[in-house]
C-alpha cells in the first residue's frame, strides 16, 4: 500500500511516498479505501517534530480526516455501514496509522455515510474532532450527523 509520509522530523520536503502493509480490520474496526484526506495544521506540527506518542517509531504517515469507500469491515462489528458504502471517518495518527495512505483502518464508530451528492473531497472536510469528554477521551462529530436524511444509502 501506498503512503504519503515521514521518516525524520523537518519541512514538507520530507514528505515521501512510503510503500507499507496494508492494514487489516480487526474486531470493532473499518478499513477505508481512502479517496481523499484533509491537509491541516496539526499535519504540519506532527511533521515538524515529536508530538504523537512518545513511544511511536517511524515511519509516520500524518492525517485525520478521511472519505473513501468501506472496503472491509472488521469481525463482530455492529455498525449501520456496508462495504461499498460511501464515508468519511475520523483517524487518530499513530506511527504509520495516518489518513495519507491507500488504505485506513478505524474503529467502527468513528466512521458515518458521506452526505448525498457530497464528493469524497467535500465529505472528508466535514468531519470534526471535538474537545475530550470528562474521560480525557477525543470524541468525533460529523457533520452529517447534524443533517437528518442527507446520508448516501447503503450498497445493495
Amino acid at each position: 500500500m501506498k503512503a504519503v509520509g515521514f521518516t525524520e522530523f523537518g519541512g514538507p520536503e520530507v514528505l515521501q511516498v512510503l510503500e507499507l502493509p496494508a492494514p487489516e480490520a480487526g474486531p470493532g474496526e473499518v478499513r477505508i479505501r481512502v479517496n481523499a484526506a484533509t491537509v491541516n495544521a496539526v499535519d504540519a506540527l506532527q511533521r515538524g517534530g515529536p508530538s504523537g506518542p512518545p513511544d511511536a517509531q517511524p515511519p509516520f504517515v500524518p492525517g485525520m480526516e478521511a472519505a473513501g469507500v468501506v472496503d472491509q469491515i472488521g469481525p463482530g462489528v455492529d455498525t449501520n455501514v456496508r462495504v461499498g458504502d460511501h464515508v468519511m471517518a475520523i483517524v487518530l495518527p499513530n506511527g504509520s496509522h495516518g489518513a495519507y495512505a491507500e488504505q485506513v483502518v478505524v474503529p467502527a464508530e468513528s466512521v458515518v455515510r458521506a452526505p448525498f451528492g457530497t464528493t469524497d473531497a467535500q465529505a472528508a472536510s466535514l468531519v470534526e474532532v471535538q474537545d475530550p469528554d470528562e474521560s480525557g477521551e477525543l470524541r468525533c462529530r460529523h457533520a452529517s450527523r447534524r443533517c437528518a436524511g442527507s446520508t448516501r444509502p447503503s450498497a445493495p
